[in-house]
């Protein structure tokens, strides 16, 4: 329940019977975002055609209140009420939202806040201190995160006839299982070095490139987690991400680290290298203080508030993600070091912070969306040419042509409304094959007719087949 109530009298069954909540000032950290473009409407009720540019600022704001949720609500009606330098300001979010009287025991430094906490009032609810840009107050060091290349890195073979066996390559057993001395600013945070937590080594792990899905986690002898709850976590269970604290000497842990040619590649109690199944985490923190920490990131928003799943699990996405500042800090914030390592099937990567920080972060996770579709997007030609080029080699096709050509074929079918990656890729085979814009070269013009048909994408798609193998070879290959 938001507010504090007073207790004014006793009533006969020994309860209290409450008055309205007092209001009060609050405090608190705010995050807003302002509209620089000047965009207007036109005559016709829409926008004009102009880019919009945004700046986020950071301050802190006294409202009076009765409670954390009227904070926000109190905040968000005055800014769209008022006009001014200010109209164009939104609230993102607020942090650190509390009474004034607790909030400057908290930040007692910040002295400026008690001047705006007495200015607010019941006929003037809200004041604003400076505002200042996100972009000058969290000016990052270019070498805050370091991403390398562990170099020479090979998965374990099927080792038979070997005794004891390894669980890890010789050259993982550093970066996921050494011993690192606690940094003076651990020592501090844990009040003395024999309250230091031992370095722990976790996997998160996605059930759906096992075969045994949730059941291969729930039988693997160590402590793990479902990063989904509630019915999510029923319903998708051998699809979702799982925290796993590792134990070097498991034979899960090998299994992860192997992969054997001879074996069938979906024999995932065999070998797990190959399917790229999880990221590797180094941690002082508890298995239930990190699963809270990453849940956070399983859902993000985007800069309208939507939501999204992330699969921040696949080893090659997340050293994408990693690429954005502001990603990376919260991310990693759920260590002093932050250590991830990441195996691909074409590198590994040791990630960390260059320095020890501590201070953890609130607030939502967001990202720019659009980043994350052109990224996925991308790999997604390099994978359907990767496939081309796999299936006839006995032409030795040049994968950067391929390549290029796959993503032609596919922007210009997706506008006839081609949607099926099946059919999108037997359609960049025959641009591969038979050159840009090869429906052009039918004599009658049927197959751009069929691409500018309003048919179902299935009948198009036969349809446009069926075409196709009624013409000459010789037809299509010319020039």
């Amino acid at each position: 329940m938001s507010g504090r109530f007073n207790c004014v009298r006793n009533v006969p069954d020994g309860d209290c019977e409450m008055t309205a909540p007092e209001l009060e000032p609050w405090l608190g950290h705010c995050h807003f975002v302002r509209d620089l473009s000047g965009d207007t409407d036109t005559e016709d009720g829409f926008g004009a055609d102009t880019a919009t540019v945004t700046e986020t600022l950071t301050g802190v704001a006294a409202v009076w209140v009765d409670g954390r949720d009227a904070y926000e609500t109190v905040l968000r009606a005055h800014l769209t009420a008022i006009g001014g330098d200010l109209s164009p300001l939104r609230l993102l979010w607020a942090e650190d939202v509390m009474p004034a009287t607790e909030w400057m025991v908290r930040h007692a430094r910040e002295k400026q806040a008690l001047d705006l906490a007495r200015n607010v009032y019941a006929q003037h609810p809200v004041e604003l201190g400076l505002l200042a840009s996100d972009a000058t107050t969290t000016a990052e060091p270019v070498a805050w995160l370091d991403i390398k290349e562990i170099p020479g890195i090979e998965p374990l073979d099927g080792q038979f006839g070997v005794y004891p066996r390894k669980t890890v390559p010789d050259g993982l057993l550093e970066p996921l299982f050494g011993e690192v001395e606690p940094t003076a600013a651990e020592i501090s945070f844990y009040d003395g070095l024999e309250n230091v937590p031992p370095l722990k080594t976790y996997a998160v792990i996605d059930a759906g490139k096992l075969t045994g899905g949730a059941s291969a986690i729930e039988t693997c002898g160590m402590p793990w987690r479902c990063m989904f709850k509630g019915k999510a976590a029923v319903e998708l269970g051998d699809v979702a991400p799982y925290l796993i604290e590792l134990d070097r000497g498991a034979n899960f842990t090998r299994i992860l680290f192997t992969h054997d040619p001879n074996a069938n590649a979906q024999a995932t109690t065999r070998h797990l290298w190959h399917r790229e199944p999880a990221i590797y985490i180094r941690s002082r923190a508890d298995i239930d203080d990190l699963w809270k920490h990453f849940r956070r990131f399983t859902r993000i928003q985007d800069e309208m508030g939507k939501w999204y799943y992330l699969r921040f699990w696949e080893p090659e996405h997340l050293t994408k993600r990693l690429e954005n500042v502001d990603f990376a800090r919260k991310f990693l914030s759920f260590d002093g070091n932050g250590v991830l390592v990441c195996p691909t099937t074409k590198a590994t990567y040791l990630i960390r912070k260059t320095e020890t920080d501590m201070s953890g972060f609130s607030g939502p996770v967001t990202i720019d969306i659009n980043v994350i579709e052109n990224d996925l997007r991308r790999n997604w030609f390099e994978r359907v040419a990767g496939n081309i080029v796999a299936s006839f080699p006995e032409h030795a096709l040049d994968l950067p042509k391929v390549r290029a050509l796959t993503e032609i074929s596919v922007n210009r079918m997706q506008s006839y409304g081609f949607i099926s990656e099946n059919h999108l890729t037997i359609l960049a085979s025959w641009e591969v094959f038979y050159g840009e814009r090869y429906e052009s070269k039918d004599p009658d013009g049927l197959l751009e007719t069929i691409c500018r048909s309003g048919a179902p994408a299935i009948r198009k798609f036969n349809a446009f087949r069926k075409r196709m193998e009624s013409l000459s070879p010789d037809v299509m290959e010319a020039e």
